[in-house]
């Protein structure tokens, strides 16, 4: 109506504009006012949480672990709800496992008393570490490798697992949580190599360098998690062992995409055969397709001690024997040329020559086909 009005007409409308702009700016000064005590009330209540917390964590680092725990609660919380973790799983998990060293639960202490809690959020679980000690000594590796060492936790596992001739290779590209990790692992028995620098540039060098692994974990960057698997792919033996963590959570949408592009990659390679299990944030293990464990020639490290060097040796004969093993298993189940041993008090299979059944008599050859001595 005040538009319509013929000008220089009487419009209460008009009239009325100024009046409510002014009303207008005044609540909205008052609002800012509002504002500013709300932001200031709130910057006094993180500092007090903020001393809170530093003195929970000086004094009693299993209740500053617990608040983390609701933290990271409350974040998963917004992720998928069939994702979120169960609290009262994990316990019985843990529960029903072989609790971690003493070594270990320094170096996850120390993590959380020394690191930022938004980077200590992070570390590898315990129940993680202990299924990444499991199958390092299942598998009998003497050649690993850990991308994202962090602090040295999830290493710390695998290296426990290791023979004192075996080596752990770390890539961190923080030197000075790289330092922390090798001030703890370098009090095991086996070897300690630590790389600071950029995870993709550490690889490839790596590659360069010839270097092949029996075990490989991954626990970086998880928007370049799907190059790190292609190149730890290539540094890996056939039959070896490659873990990823954080394929069920993730802190970011961006991560989220990644990981669910890495999920269906790692699911239809053709080069792998692969598992999820929800372990911690999601782990998943892939071994290499392949004929043999040992590719080439067995060449130990220069610096062994002999006592060392024949152990060294003695390791890679048994995994040797037991690709032999396996293999024969294959051939036998596939119609292969190889005839098992006969069992306990079965008949021996019939010589094909003359062999003598006097006492003392040295047996003739083998049936064509069965298994030499």
């Amino acid at each position: 109506l005040a538009h319509a009005a013929p000008r220089g007409a009487f419009s209460a409308s008009a009239l009325a504009e100024p009046a409510a702009e002014q009303a207008a700016a005044a609540a909205g000064g008052a609002g800012r006012d509002e504002e500013a005590v709300f932001m200031a009330k709130t910057a006094a209540d993180e500092e007090v949480e903020k001393r809170r917390l530093a003195e929970l964590k000086a004094t009693n680092m299993t209740a500053f672990v617990y608040e983390l725990q609701k933290y990271v609660d409350q974040i998963n919380a917004t992720g998928p709800p069939p994702l979120a973790p169960d609290n009262e799983l994990r316990d019985v998990v843990l529960r029903s496992s072989t609790p971690p060293s003493r070594l270990i639960d320094d170096i996850y202490n120390y993590t959380f008393r020394s690191v930022p809690y938004e980077d200590a959020m992070y570390i590898c679980a315990p129940e993680q570490a202990t299924l990444l000690h499991l199958l390092a000594r299942v598998m009998r590796a003497r050649e690993c490798l850990d991308v994202g060492s962090f602090t040295g936790y999830s290493a710390g596992a695998v290296m426990q697992a290791l023979p004192a001739s075996g080596r752990l290779t770390a890539i961190e590209i923080r030197g000075e949580y790289a330092a922390i990790a090798s001030r703890f692992l370098s009090q095991l028995p086996a070897r300690l190599e630590t790389r600071v620098g950029d995870a993709l540039a550490e690889l490839r060098a790596l590659e360069a360098e010839g270097r092949l692994f029996d075990f490989i974990t991954i626990d970086a960057d998880k928007q370049q998690q799907q190059q790190y698997y292609e190149m730890c792919l290539r540094l890996l033996r056939p039959r070896g062992l490659l873990v990823m963590f954080g394929m069920m959570l993730y802190p970011t949408e961006e991560d989220k995409e990644a990981i669910d592009g890495l999920i269906s990659l790692v699911a239809n390679d053709t080069r792998v055969t692969t598992t999820m299990l929800p372990v911690g944030c999601g782990v998943q293990i892939c071994t290499k397709k392949g004929e043999r464990a040992l590719t080439g020639p067995l060449v130990p490290p220069a610096d062994l001690p002999p006592a060392e060097l024949r152990a060294y040796m003695l390791e890679a004969e048994l995994a040797a024997i037991d690709v032999a093993l396996a293999d024969a298993e294959r051939a036998r189940e596939t119609g292969g040329r190889y005839v098992p041993r006969p069992p306990p008090g079965a008949p021996e299979p019939p010589h094909a020559g003359g062999g003598g059944g006097g006492s003392g008599a040295l047996p003739g050859p083998k049936a064509a086909g069965a298994k030499q001595p």
